[in-house]
């Protein structure tokens, strides 16, 4: 009796183990990506912007989120927050307008339902969004507010 308990305990520990390495080894090789969760991800340009007055994406679950926006010119004031939902294809990551907030002094345009935003790569520190046109192309490089503090001289 104490020899078949035995064996049952060692069989279930082997069986564990088993399950343990398989699914450590699909994690390994698993592609994709992630980003960190209700951190800004702030535009490299606006580094040394005062809170409030730079742009940031916020991914505030693991499929929605929020982008910030401020801008002030002499004619008008942009200032609306989108909520938008995401999902990461890839290494890829895909936002797609939900719904927007404007803030009371906002007189500048409205936002259309079909604005999206694609980062051509993402992980938790930088996201890359990269935008072609017949008539130009322009990279966008946001930075995870945490990750600034790795690159202190970053925009000084």
């Amino acid at each position: 009796m104490k020899k078949k308990l035995l064996l049952a305990l060692a069989c279930i520990m082997l069986a564990s183990a088993f399950l343990f390495g398989f699914s450590a080894c699909s994690e390994g090789g698993r592609t994709g990506t992630s980003v960190q969760l209700n951190v800004k991800y702030i535009p490299d340009g606006y580094v040394n912007a005062e809170e409030g007055e730079r742009p940031y994406y916020m991914f505030t679950s693991s499929s929605r989120g929020r982008y910030f926006y401020y801008s002030k010119t002499t004619d008008s004031t942009w200032h609306y927050t989108i909520k938008f939902v995401y999902k990461i294809v890839g290494d890829s990551l895909v936002c797609f307008f939900d719904s927007v907030e404007y803030e009371d002094d906002h007189n500048g345009p409205d936002v259309s339902s079909d604005w999206e935003a694609v980062f051509s790569a993402a992980d938790r520190d930088i996201l890359v969004k990269e935008s072609f046109s017949t008539v130009y192309y322009s990279k966008s490089i946001y930075i995870n507010e945490n990750y600034l503090d790795e690159i202190p001289n970053f925009g000084k």
